[in-house]
């Protein structure tokens, strides 16, 4: 493989048109799954990664925990895209909220798993691992009710904390 400036070139380059250059692999597919969860990264959108982003940018149904995160913005135009951001004003507690996703999480799931598109995309800040109380819940609820389930991995808060203090893992 040859790599020239704005080129690659060589049997691992795929292009996405005759005439432009593949900058990036052409091949990385959000997962077909019932539910999708997708992290969205600590923050800009250059701390998102590739394939969370053709997830979201991809999705049939995107459904965000909450839309308070700065890479929404940065959603191209024709991705639409709901909130859970008013459940937080409805429900006294938090484990309320988390359980009221999930069911709304898992029912998107079911209503769209016959769909050739697949389900529901479920964005949450971070990464869906690393201090997101939703993850366990939605995977445990689909598993109950036979959805198939994918995780899209995002940079959590942790990697750019320890980076700011110089600590190497």
């Amino acid at each position: 493989m040859t790599i020239e400036k704005g080129k690659i070139d060589g049997p691992d380059a795929h292009a996405s048109s005759a005439s432009a250059p593949a900058l990036w692999p052409a091949t990385i597919d959000r997962p077909r799954a019932d539910i999708c969860i997708v992290g969205l990264g600590p923050g800009p959108l250059e701390a998102m990664t590739l394939a969370a982003w053709r997830a979201l940018t991809t999705a049939p149904r995107l459904v965000l925990r909450t839309a308070r995160h700065p890479c929404v913005a940065a959603l191209p135009e024709p991705v639409t895209y709901t909130t859970f951001d008013a459940l937080y004003e409805q429900h006294a507690t938090f484990a309320a909220v988390y359980a009221e996703i999930t069911q709304q999480v898992v029912a998107l799931g079911q209503a769209g798993a016959d769909q050739e598109a697949g389900g529901v995309v479920y964005a949450v800040p971070g990464h869906p691992w690393v201090g997101e109380a939703t993850t366990p819940l939605i995977l445990d609820a689909a598993a109950a009710t036979g959805l198939s389930t994918a995780v899209v991995d995002g940079l959590s808060f942790v990697e750019p904390c320890f980076a700011a203090v110089g600590v190497d893992l």
